[in-house]
């Protein structure tokens, strides 16, 4: 009896809100565009109503990223990568690890800055499942290398299995007088 190892433990993953920096970019710019030209009005009944839409934007720009943040998350084990993502309305893409042909990383500057890429997983059927703000990206390349060979292997080995299977079941002649 051959012993077998034990499945590896699902990696789960949260990717990292790249657009953080564009998000305190923009409230910066905001916050300067206020003092320059907001603050110096002296009547109040224009300072109010430019404070509360200063804040509102400011919450918008920083709290976005959070939102993309905390709503989708990937996950890998043994046999498939699942990327969940959504608030409202959410989706959910799988790729079973024996269809996987190619992982490509791409970085930009910004996802550079930020520890952050985007892995693109092309499969058999030619399609492509983009998993972007990863954080540590060529670590998870490389885990998903390391599980895409066993898991082919898997994969032909089963379908190896079916063949031998077919061939040993017992032929059926048709009638040929019928």
């Amino acid at each position: 009896m051959t012993k077998t190892s034990p499945p590896e433990p699902p990696i789960v993953v949260r990717p990292r809100p790249h657009g953080m920096w564009l998000s305190v970019a923009l409230s910066a710019v905001a916050t300067w565009a206020l003092a320059q030209y907001w603050l110096p009005l002296q009547e109040r009944q224009l300072l109010v109503p430019a404070l509360l839409a200063y804040g509102g934007l400011l919450l918008v720009l920083l709290a976005l990223p959070w939102i993309v943040l905390l709503t989708r998350r990937v996950s890998l084990d043994d046999e498939r990568v699942t990327v969940a993502h959504g608030l409202l309305r959410s989706s959910i893409q799988e790729v079973r690890l024996d269809e996987v042909r190619e992982v490509r990383l791409t970085r930009g500057v910004i996802q550079r800055l930020a520890g952050t890429g985007t892995l693109q997983l092309d499969t058999d059927r030619g399609t492509t499942l983009e998993l972007e703000g990863v954080p540590v990206p060529r670590q998870l390349q490389q885990v998903i290398d390391a599980r895409v060979a066993p898991a082919r292997m898997r994969l032909a080995s089963r379908l190896h299995w079916e063949e031998i299977t077919r061939r040993d079941e017992p032929y059926e002649e048709e009638d040929e007088e019928q």
